[in-house]
């Protein structure tokens, strides 16, 4: 995000889209390498992520726009909460992300019991996961676009 003087939807929405694809990737996994246990695909999950740390931490420098702040403050915690309006954005964010990670962990299970019930039917339960959760990403992505055109806090 330090990339950027101005634009930061657009960077946002894909640094979300890839959160959001991240999210779907074990489903993906799991599709391809079909007889495995969960055991392999959180071990393959994880062992890609920290790659894609290194990859970060050794290839991305810090953007132009950087602002450094050199100490921590303990306070700034319960004195941002103080303010009004901070407090009603967070927690309705935070209450959005609750939702979200909920429907993403029951994407599975309900196409479970989809495929349960209409037992003439054999979805891949793994790629459709994939599917439903990875198009968020695209969602992300094209908001981004339309902050650009509509301006961030819009």
């Amino acid at each position: 995000m330090d990339y950027f003087d101005k634009g930061l939807g657009k960077s946002l929405g894909f640094l979300v889209g890839a959160l959001v694809l991240g999210t779907a990737l074990p489903h993906l996994i799991k599709d391809f390498f079909i007889d495995t246990s969960w055991k392999f695909v959180i071990i393959l999950t994880s062992i890609l992520s920290v790659i894609g740390g290194f990859l970060i931490l050794f290839f991305v420098k810090d953007g132009l726009y950087r602002k450094r702040n050199n100490s921590f403050d303990i306070t700034t915690i319960s004195n941002v909460f103080k303010k009004n309006e901070f407090r009603k954005a967070a927690f309705g964010y935070f209450g959005h992300m609750w939702e979200l990670y909920t429907f993403w962990a029951f994407v599975p299970i309900i196409l479970s019991s989809y495929n349960e019930i209409h037992s003439n039917l054999t979805i891949n339960i793994s790629l459709l996961s994939f599917l439903i959760i990875g198009i968020g990403s695209l969602s992300c992505i094209f908001t981004g676009y339309i902050s650009q055109k509509l301006g961030e806090k819009k």
